[in-house]
Protein backbone atom coordinates (compact mmCIF):
# COMPACT_ATOMS: atom_id res chain seq x y z
CA UNK A 1 0.00 0.00 0.00
CA UNK A 2 1.30 3.21 -1.14
CA UNK A 3 0.41 5.62 1.51
CA UNK A 4 3.07 8.87 0.48
CA UNK A 5 0.01 10.16 -1.23
CA UNK A 6 -1.92 10.59 1.63
CA UNK A 7 -2.43 14.50 3.44
CA UNK A 8 -2.27 13.54 7.22
CA UNK A 9 -4.97 15.94 8.03
CA UNK A 10 -7.49 15.93 4.88
CA UNK A 11 -9.67 18.12 6.71
CA UNK A 12 -10.23 20.02 9.96
CA UNK A 13 -10.26 17.43 12.79
CA UNK A 14 -9.62 13.95 10.55
CA UNK A 15 -6.53 12.44 10.62
CA UNK A 16 -5.25 9.85 8.01
CA UNK A 17 -5.16 6.49 9.79
CA UNK A 18 -2.75 3.62 8.97
CA UNK A 19 -3.53 0.37 11.41
CA UNK A 20 -1.12 -2.38 10.80
CA UNK A 21 -2.83 -5.95 11.51
CA UNK A 22 -1.25 -8.48 13.49
CA UNK A 23 -1.58 -11.92 12.18
CA UNK A 24 -4.09 -14.36 14.31
CA UNK A 25 -5.82 -11.31 15.17
CA UNK A 26 -9.57 -11.60 16.93
CA UNK A 27 -10.46 -8.19 15.36
CA UNK A 28 -11.79 -8.12 12.27
CA UNK A 29 -11.47 -5.51 9.73
CA UNK A 30 -14.06 -4.47 6.69
CA UNK A 31 -13.13 -2.25 3.54
CA UNK A 32 -15.43 0.30 2.55
CA UNK A 33 -15.13 0.68 -0.87
CA UNK A 34 -17.67 3.54 -1.31
CA UNK A 35 -15.67 5.80 1.75
CA UNK A 36 -12.32 3.70 0.58
CA UNK A 37 -11.30 2.66 4.22
CA UNK A 38 -11.21 -0.12 6.28
CA UNK A 39 -12.74 0.14 9.80
CA UNK A 40 -13.55 -2.67 12.76
CA UNK A 41 -16.36 -5.06 12.01
CA UNK A 42 -16.32 -7.32 14.48
CA UNK A 43 -14.11 -8.98 17.75
CA UNK A 44 -13.59 -12.75 17.54
CA UNK A 45 -14.20 -14.40 21.21
CA UNK A 46 -11.90 -16.94 21.78
CA UNK A 47 -14.25 -20.04 21.08
CA UNK A 48 -14.39 -18.73 17.49
CA UNK A 49 -11.19 -18.50 16.41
Amino acid sequence: MDISSLSPSPSLGLVNLVVEIPAGSRNKYQYNSAAGLMALDRILHSSVR
